[in-house]
């Protein structure tokens, strides 16, 4: 009796355990980072000493783009945790050893040795060759190698790329027929048929076998963003381009649940400037230009100068406090959400422009620039647009005195963005950059004042940029 109800606290406490650590899985294959933090640190103040709610949580940190605190997890758990539901009792000690392998690992892939973390996880593997964690982390560890930026022997990378596709199989088929994993560790699955995907993109980059990894990933998990995002690259580079779109538009709604809101600001915008056209219409002013796609450009920036426009942001920003009071957020968090949510904007806005669609793309970039303004890419692709597609130079150079005027106003910054990154730097000093490029490019075709002017412009536009990459560089 006394046994029977030994057994059954134990199930019930590892069922709970587990349901807080694969519901942070889950939100964390969704990019939706705070709130898998908030389950993963409920599935360690229920069991303190279980290795895999911090190798869950430091996985998390490090696709937060925080791998300090990553590391300072593992550290943590290294320090305090003695067991996994993994292991029997009678296998605590190599669980011990198992663990301290794939943790030291974690922290050297932390900061970007992967090869002394591939040692490490080879050590893990040889203590337990059936060990998911080992083989899963060998896998990506390789592949992380294939990638490696420095010059690589081709031999070589054929190498690390058929093994690290062999190491993810393994650990599938693993999880597929061991009855603990397959139960606890399901939400790996997608995340493997991903990974597989990606290292057979490394050497095939119009895949085929990739494309069906993908799809046998998103099938699985239909919020897992990165499975989306992967089949999109790689459907663009098929020149697929409905089929691409359509997965970016599933993360952009998947994205948007998470800062909600901003749902629905594609479709205010598309009703705004469909107003605008009817409008015109009715007014039979057609001194503009007959092109309609340029036409319905030309009235989405001119909503964006518009007060219906300033009205609409702010009811979207007192809608943003409530979002991120709920969410229980801070503002640098809701920042990052923000900004995720517009590159992936950014990220349809290209692919429209690649496949001819202009307005659309506008209005995309156009988007990415509300929903997150330090971002450059998105004021430089719009005025390449304008002036290159269009023709328009001096709307084009407007959205990039736009973009100054903001990020020179250091009490909008302060209040608004209150922890800028390195990232933020570095975007600011591209953008000038650019506008330099574009200023010493128009000197070369110039004459007299207008060339001395231009030479003058680019040089500082190039000071500018080179100061604001020397401060992302020591942040």
């Amino acid at each position: 009796m006394i046994s029977n109800t030994t057994d059954n606290k134990f199930e019930l406490a590892k069922e709970l355990f587990y349901s807080k650590l694969i519901t942070g899985a889950y939100l964390r294959m969704e990019e939706d980072y705070v709130s898998a933090l908030d389950y993963f640190n409920q599935a360690i103040d229920l069991e303190p000493n279980n290795y895999e709610g911090y190798l869950e949580k430091s996985i998390c940190m490090s696709l937060f783009n925080k791998p300090i605190d990553s590391i300072r997890i593992l550290y943590e758990g290294l320090f305090r945790c003695n067991f996994s539901y993994c292991f029997s009792n009678e296998e605590r000690e190599v669980e011990k050893q198992y663990f301290f392998n794939i943790f030291k690992g974690l922290i050297e892939e932390a900061n970007e040795r992967y090869e002394e973390s591939l040692l490490l996880y080879k050590k893990a593997a040889e203590l337990v060759p059936n060990g998911f964690y080992a083989l899963f982390s060998l896998g990506f560890s390789l592949g992380s190698l294939s990638l490696d930026s420095g010059p690589i022997d081709a031999t070589l990378k054929v190498k690390y790329i058929k093994e690290s596709k062999q190491y993810f199989l393994d650990a599938l088929e693993i999880l597929q027929k061991s009855s603990h994993h397959s139960k606890y560790h399901k939400f790996y699955i997608s995340i493997l048929y991903t990974n597989i995907g990606w290292v057979e993109r490394e050497s095939n980059e119009l895949s085929n076998e990739s494309l069906r990894y993908y799809t046998l990933a998103a099938n699985l998990n239909q919020k897992h963003i990165r499975a989306f995002c992967s089949r999109a690259s790689l459907y663009s580079k098929q020149n697929l381009y409905s089929e691409a779109i359509a997965d970016i538009s599933t993360c952009i709604q998947i994205r948007e649940n998470h800062v909600n809101h901003w749902i629905g600001i594609d479709t205010k915008l598309q009703q705004c400037i469909q107003q605008r056209l009817q409008k015109r219409q009715r007014s039979n002013n057609n001194t503009e230009e007959d092109d309609e796609e340029y036409i319905k450009i030309l009235k989405l920036l001119d909503y964006l100068d518009s007060t219906e426009s300033e009205s609409l942001l702010n009811k979207i920003k007192e809608e943003s406090e409530y979002t991120r009071k709920s969410k229980g957020l801070s503002l640098s968090q809701m920042r990052a959400y923000e900004k995720r949510l517009s590159d992936l904007y950014e990220e349809r806005g290209i692919l429209y422009l690649e496949n001819n669609q202009i307005f659309e793309s506008m209005k995309d970039f156009t988007i990415a620039r509300v929903i997150y303004p330090l971002g450059s890419y998105a004021y430089m692709i719009s005025c390449y647009t304008l002036i290159n597609i269009l023709g328009s130079v001096t709307r084009g150079m407007k959205i990039l005195t736009k973009y100054e005027t903001l990020i020179s106003d250091e009490e909008y910054l302060r209040d608004n963005y209150p922890n800028l990154s390195r990232t933020d730097f570095i975007d600011m000093s591209t953008l000038y950059k650019y506008r330099a490029d574009w200023h010493n490019n128009v000197a070369t075709i110039s004459t007299g004042d207008m060339y001395q002017d231009n030479l003058k412009k680019a040089s500082s536009d190039e000071k500018m940029g080179k100061m604001l990459m020397n401060i992302g560089r020591i942040f």
